[in-house]
């Protein structure tokens, strides 16, 4: 049986196969076989017999290709995990500060019963928060509303952030940190400080802007 294939840039493996004569740089060989796989077209080989170029299959040059290809394969899944765990590495272990500016990398909240462990990190309606005990989450427990389960994290480029009601003894703010509450800012001048301005005036110190 007549056939005509064609051949890749270096003439070593097949990569088009026509049972009808094609006009261009298709070969003319002898199929012995009355069938050929064409998903394995790329083990087939020409082979010089006499003044005849036969169509043979080439177990050897098949094997060889498949274990390149799965060798290739390999190394590209092995890159996409690798890729994968630098980054998870680099959004766990960052600064709240460093994550802040890659929170668009981190998850969306949500409530369908995913199990958050305490520090991990995540978006809620466009703010940046992290989680303070392990717990599944709920619907109802969104981070905006939940403050004993989430904390959010405020831009560190502003000065004086909103004030927000502290609830866990690793977040209550410091002598010196500063806030924003009813639009006025203030400077704590206790530690340990849990309480707004207007539940304990004693604990902060109104900032004056120059001219007022």
């Amino acid at each position: 049986m007549e056939v005509y294939v064609r051949m890749d840039d270096n003439f070593e493996n097949i990569i088009a196969y026509a049972t009808e004569e094609v006009n261009g740089t298709y070969i003319k060989a002898i199929q012995e076989d009355p069938v050929i796989d064409i998903s394995k077209l790329f083990g087939y080989k020409l082979q010089v017999d006499g003044s005849v170029q036969k169509l043979v299959f080439d177990e050897e040059k098949y094997s060889k290709i498949v274990s390149e290809q799965s060798k290739e394969e390999s190394i590209k899944s092995a890159n996409v995990m690798m890729d994968k765990l630098v980054r998870d590495n680099i959004l766990n272990t960052a600064t709240d500060t460093e994550a802040y500016a890659m929170r668009y990398l981190y998850s969306e909240w949500s409530g369908k019963s995913v199990d958050y462990k305490k520090d991990n990190r995540l978006m809620y309606n466009d703010k940046f928060y992290k989680v303070l005990q392990d717990h599944t989450s709920q619907e109802d427990w969104t981070p905006d509303t939940a403050s004993s389960l989430y904390v959010e994290i405020s831009e560190p480029n502003v000065e004086y952030p909103e004030f927000k009601q502290q609830t866990r003894s690793h977040d209550v703010y410091m002598a010196g940190d500063k806030i924003t509450y009813n639009g006025e800012k203030y400077v704590s001048k206790i530690d340990n400080n849990t309480w707004s301005p207007t539940e304990y005036p004693a604990g902060w110190e109104k900032v004056t802007e120059e001219g007022e």
